[in-house]
């Protein structure tokens, strides 16, 4: 009774103590089945994994969650870098919930967006409707759907860089080069794209906070690379993705820390790390190609052992890196270690697995067995793994079968079957290469040269003819050039020689004007000849003129001239109508031409806009306006002309 009181108080802490002594002998059986490291930690990381309990956990809060909440969230943190590290977004509403819905709620959940954006005149929102429309054609076999999904986000690739968005330009290009790979297997259009896309890459790889995926681009890039068996460039590309994302995860780690001080609510780590993959892409980089065993093995152990986040790895990595340790093994001749980590890959699996994986497994346990001479053991992989290649056909795969085939059949003396497997084995290594997408990038780059020297043509073509235009442009312009300065020259020539007339009228003692124009409607002008009295008045008038320069004077009129001449003005009027065939003012006028003409012929070189206020004023005008008008009515050049031209 005792003993049941104790345990009815303490209940909840004796079932913890229980609870992890389980955990702790289960994992302890496990450590006993082997005496491998990796294997054992193999287990425990089995053990930590939780990423299918998250993929549930955020689907349901992505189908509880209210799309207009999340529409509005957007909005209000300034788009895609605003929501990019929340833990739900309507980002994930599309990639997580969106594909699970009709093509209705598709058009309807677009238009809401739509409406959205155009309602808080939302630019950047439109856009991400527009990738989002392109992205709905999931699968895109059909040619005009494929034509009609590229030209859409060709389309927001072009906003995209009149705004300077570098994160729906990558975003888009992602879009077009996963399409053209995955879903057209056309790999002349993927490396297009994937030339773009890297290019865009390395020119933000200095600028911080511009794009928060760099690291799984990078591994993108780098994976789609190594199946086109672009080495240099993928691992290029692969190990840039482990760089960023090392830093991403130290900030992460600092951030947490701070929050733990300071008590607040955990930072949100995104679990899109790509690092499990670049590992496994570059150790069968350095299992196949470089032959290197030491970093093939480095990088499946950093799978295994992999501490960033480890609830986000599923399970499937931890058993592909289990069973390529198992292969380092088996080329180092440490067949018990091999075939223990195979054996622990086919008991967490279960026959019942990804059958191509499991052909894989069964594979190096055979070359195990058939290295140990244990033939009973080879046959019994040689069953198995043939009832999982008829259920996988995987062409590297067979042609490691009918090698091994081939090999058992040595060992049992069937020469004639041994040859017959071997033949076969080499006739699958043959269609292996004329399958690979190194083929493909052969024929891909093939095009893409084609297409830059018809490019190259095409703009040598355009240069031509922009050349023959600005060839004959400047010919037109030379003609024009040559024709007015004809043109300018002689006009120069005749003001020139016009200069030269005015300048001699103006000299002549006894002048005749040799400038001819209109008469004046207000001259008097008489049909009478002049009477002596006309010729003897006009004389004296001239001779004032002449020797006092009376037409100096600014305020000489017609009837204060008939008073210093003690003449009646009609007299005077008459007198200088009949003889000159003008009225006073151009009479008087003319005198004053004339003096102004000496004047600028004699100080040319001190000519200028300034100074003809002086010779106005000298020659008897009272403004400048009304000498220019009379300068160029009597010799039809202005002042200034005149002065160029003499």
């Amino acid at each position: 009774m005792y003993l049941y009181m104790i345990f009815i108080k303490f209940r909840f802490i004796i079932i913890f103590i229980l609870f992890f002594l389980s955990i702790n002998i289960s994992f302890s059986q496990n450590k006993d089945k082997t005496d491998y490291a990796d294997v054992d930690y193999f287990y425990l990381q089995l053990e930590r994994n939780i990423s299918s309990s998250f993929e549930k956990q955020k689907k349901l809060e992505l189908k509880n969650a209210s799309l207009d909440s999340l529409i509005q969230n957007y909005i209000e943190k300034g788009g895609y870098l605003g929501i990019v590290n929340d833990r739900i977004s309507i980002l994930d509403y599309f990639d997580w919930y969106y594909g699970y819905n009709t093509n209705e709620e598709k058009v309807f959940l677009l238009n809401k967006m739509e409406n959205a954006a155009k309602k808080h005149k939302n630019k950047e929102l439109l856009l991400e409707v527009e990738f989002q429309r392109a992205h709905s054609l999931q699968r895109t076999d059909n040619d005009s759907l494929y034509i009609l999904c590229t030209n859409a986000l060709e389309t927001v690739i072009k906003k995209a860089r009149k705004r300077n968005d570098k994160c729906m330009e990558i975003r888009s290009l992602h879009e077009l080069y996963h399409k053209s790979f995955y879903e057209k297997y056309d790999a002349v259009s993927t490396f297009l794209y994937l030339d773009r896309l890297a290019e865009v890459l390395d020119e933000i790889e200095h600028i911080e906070d511009t794009y928060p995926y760099r690291d799984y681009e990078y591994y993108c890039v780098g994976s789609i690379f190594y199946h086109f068996r672009e080495y240099e460039k993928s691992t290029k590309y692969l190990h840039k993705s482990i760089k960023i994302s090392d830093k991403k995860f130290s900030i992460f780690k600092k951030r947490a820390f701070e929050d733990s001080i300071l008590q607040k609510p955990a930072t949100y780590f995104n679990p899109n790390i790509p690092d499990v993959k670049v590992f496994d892409y570059l150790a069968s980089y350095h299992f196949n190609i470089t032959k290197m065993l030491d970093s093939t093995e480095y990088y499946n152990k950093k799978i295994i052992y992999f501490d960033k986040k480890p609830e986000y790895v599923f399970k499937d990595h931890y058993l592909i890196a289990l069973s390529k340790l198992g292969e380092v093994a088996l080329e180092r001749k440490e067949y018990d270690k091999a075939i223990v980590m195979f054996n622990t890959v086919l008991d967490v699996m279960g026959e019942d697995g990804d059958q191509s994986f499991l052909s894989s497994v069964y594979i190096g346990l055979a070359k195990c067995y058939i290295a140990m001479n244990d033939l009973d053991m080879v046959r019994k992989n040689i069953e198995k793994l043939h009832k999982s290649i008829l259920s996988s056909w995987h062409m590297t795969q067979n042609q490691d079968y009918y090698s091994i085939l081939s090999s058992y059949y040595a060992f049992t003396g069937e020469r004639e079957l041994s040859r017959i497997y071997m033949d076969s084995a080499l006739m699958m290594a043959e269609k292996i290469q004329q399958a690979s997408w190194t083929t493909a990038s052969t024929r891909a780059k093939q095009v893409m040269q084609k297409m830059e020297i018809d490019l190259k043509a095409s703009e040598i073509k355009t240069y031509k003819i922009q050349l023959l235009f600005v060839i004959i442009c400047l010919l037109i312009t030379t003609i024009a050039i040559i024709v007015i300065l004809h043109f300018y020259r002689k006009k120069k020539k005749a003001y020139h020689s016009l200069a030269e007339r005015i300048k001699n009228w103006a000299i002549e003692i006894n002048e005749n004007f040799v400038y001819h124009q209109k008469e004046d409607q207000n001259i008097e002008n008489t049909k009478e000849k002049p009477t002596k009295l006309d010729i003897e008045i006009a004389n004296k008038v001239k001779e004032l003129m002449e020797s006092q320069e009376l037409f100096k004077d600014t305020t000489l009129t017609l009837d204060t001239l008939a008073i210093r001449m003690g003449l009646h003005r009609t007299l005077l009027s008459h007198a200088i109508n009949s003889t000159a065939n003008k009225n006073f003012k151009q009479f008087i006028n003319e005198y004053r031409i004339k003096e102004a003409i000496k004047i600028i012929s004699n100080s040319a070189k001190l000519y200028n806009k300034l100074y003809i206020d002086e010779i106005y004023e000298q020659v008897g005008f009272n403004s400048r306006v009304s000498f220019y008008r009379a300068f160029k009515q009597i010799t039809g050049l202005s002042p200034t002309e005149f002065k160029n031209n003499i």
